[in-house]
């Protein structure tokens, strides 16, 4: 048998998910090392598969809550305090995707329990495609939230409140908060078009 460290060596270099499924086969501890280390690191919880994704982790004999690493929530806003509890479990995510919800129609103790849940595990934050904003100084404050932040990227996030504030100091100000708020990297592919922020801001 070889060794752990090996096996896990190997199944890093695979080609593809597939591959990785059928190694799985091959014996018992193969399937465990898959399922922990590799199976389900990334979980992408939308509104057609939200309750699966809840009877899933909250199955006894479920194992695969702890090897989850990202997490993406991509479902309407009415579904995000109905799996909250569910997110809540998967206490080993480290990077954290946020997409079509709409982030101040969110119930405020619902915020902070997720939030709470997070804030001081999540190292990259993507807000993404469809995350919506009421004003710009939410996003600053859920960003600041995260105080292991490495990486932040926004892309293709809105604001009801905003317009493109070319020559608006104030606006540069809030957005100099969030490239400051955090030692790492800013990818800005958003703002791009409304401070002329270059992508992949380093700092």
């Amino acid at each position: 048998m070889l060794p752990t460290e090996i096996i896990d060596c190997i199944f890093d270099h695979l080609s593809s998910f597939s591959d990785l499924l059928q190694w799985s086969l091959v014996c018992i501890d193969w399937l465990h090392l898959v399922r922990k280390t590799h199976g389900f690191q990334k979980i992408k919880v939308t509104t057609l598969n939200a309750d699966s994704f809840a009877s899933l982790v909250v199955n006894p004999s479920s194992t695969f809550p702890d090897s989850v690493r990202q997490l993406v929530l991509d479902l309407e806003t009415t579904w995000f305090r109905r799996i909250l509890p569910f997110a809540q479990l998967l206490t080993r995510v480290t990077a954290l995707e946020l997409r079509t919800l709409e982030w101040d129609k969110i119930d405020f103790h619902a915020r902070q329990r997720f939030i709470g849940t997070f804030r001081s595990v999540i190292t990259h934050l993507i807000l993404g495609e469809a995350m919506e904003f009421k004003f710009l100084t939410e996003t600053v404050e859920l960003v600041a939230h995260f105080s292991h932040l490495e990486n932040l990227s926004i892309d293709g996030a809105r604001w009801r409140a905003l317009s493109p504030p070319t020559n608006d100091a104030a606006m540069a100000s809030i957005v100099a908060d969030i490239v400051t708020s955090f030692a790492g990297s800013f990818t800005t592919n958003h703002f791009q078009n409304f401070f002329g922020i270059p992508r992949g801001h380093r700092l």
